[in-house]
């Protein structure tokens, strides 16, 4: 798998070199057998943190939780 490297942008937030990642939130449920008795999407995340941080979590202050928003 190759990293991608979004495009930098501009943040309220943050001010600038800033990128938006998303992530599929997901659950599983599988019994004993390992037969998969559910598989559902159950979400997404964006979230949005500066270019220079790797590990950019919300609970730290290295990333901030984002919205769509449709012009």
């Amino acid at each position: 798998m190759r990293l991608i490297q979004p495009r930098p942008l501009t943040n309220p937030i943050f001010r600038d070199n800033t990128v938006v990642t998303c992530g599929v939130v997901g659950t599983i449920l599988w019994d004993s057998d390992g037969k998969v008795l559910a598989n559902d999407q159950g979400g997404y995340l964006l979230r949005t943190k500066k270019v220079e941080v790797d590990e950019g979590g919300i609970n730290n202050g290295g990333s901030a939780y984002d919205s769509v928003c449709l012009i």
